[in-house]
């Protein structure tokens, strides 16, 4: 559960870009929660604005200004302005309130996540960590990454199990919102992506990309990033979308495939390019008398097409 509109396909996007910033060691792994800090701040100061152009001086300076590399990826990607961010806070006032406390407790999972990173590093010695960036977005985007940066959307991954969620007006957006539990999955998903060695081209590598960073997260937390995706799954929706993919599967990227929206007229969730490639990753571990030699080719993707075709998922 990462993408909608103009951020959707960026994580697919950037898997060849530089990686210059790094540790080797996961107990190293830098872990920064200053923009989630900063918004918090900047949200107080907007109680002592008089006028809407002092509410989007506030944000400006007290939030967006301030931000780390992280938020100024999320800023550029996303075209963020002050403007939006105060009109973000206008719109989600009971939920922005409920994710409060948990935002800011976001420090304290530092540990399941190097624990995670550890584990991690063990099925795949090669294994390298950037730095993870937590920022309170915009609720668009949970969770990026383009070179040594790994952007995760706090607002979109703090929620509780009272946090109200009528205020999100996208439905896919408002399906995948998850509670702090699954943070440590979203950030080995995110980190997964860093390993990987394909830059997707075709539907079979972008899924591939999307799935097998699921797959591993998965493998390594025992939680999923978009179960409200898989719980709407059927084994009719699964077959249908699975002769649709194996059509189209070699032909360049259509982003419907990969987009937080879907269908709710005829109850199709989107994202179903990351399902196909989950299943195939899931069906080609099964397979495999070699665990530990298959799952290190699903982390690195360096010989992806074994592992399509060695699934037997388009048979």
């Amino acid at each position: 559960m990462k993408f909608c509109f103009i951020l959707a396909l960026s994580l697919i996007c950037v898997a060849g870009y530089a990686q210059t910033s790094f540790t080797t060691d996961p107990d190293k792994l830098a872990y920064n929660v200053s923009d989630v800090v900063s918004f918090w701040a900047a949200y107080d100061q907007l109680a002592n604005a008089k006028t809407h152009a002092d509410s989007v001086r506030i944000m400006d300076e007290a939030y967006l200004q301030k931000g780390t590399r992280g938020f100024k990826l999320y800023q550029k990607l996303s075209s963020s302005t002050p403007e939006q961010f105060v009109d973000v806070v206008r719109k989600h006032p009971k939920l922005l309130r409920s994710i409060r406390a948990s935002s800011l407790s976001i420090p304290q999972y530092r540990k399941a996540v190097v624990a995670g990173a550890r584990k991690l590093k063990q099925l795949y010695p090669d294994a390298k960590f950037p730095e993870l960036f937590f920022c309170m977005g915009k609720f668009e985007v949970s969770g990026s990454r383009e070179g040594d940066v790994l952007y995760i959307g706090a607002e979109l991954n703090s929620l509780t199990d009272e946090s109200p969620k009528d205020e999100l007006t996208n439905p896919y957006i408002r399906a995948n919102a998850g509670t702090i539990d699954r943070l440590k999955a979203v950030c080995l998903h995110e980190t997964a992506h860093y390993q990987q060695k394909l830059t997707p081209k075709n539907h079979l590598e972008a899924a591939l990309v999307e799935g097998g960073a699921e797959f591993v997260a998965l493998h390594i937390t025992g939680k999923s990033t978009m179960q409200p995706v898989f719980d709407q799954m059927t084994p009719e929706l699964e077959q249908a979308i699975k002769r649709e993919f194996t059509a189209v599967m070699e032909k360049p990227i259509d982003a419907k495939w990969f987009l937080a929206y879907g269908d709710p007229a005829t109850n199709r969730p989107g994202m179903l390019g990351y399902v196909i490639g989950f299943r195939i990753c899931e069906a080609y571990y099964k397979q495999a008398t070699d665990k530990a030699a298959a799952i290190r080719n699903i982390i690195s993707l360096e010989n992806y097409r074994e592992i399509y075709e060695k699934s037997g998922y388009g048979q």
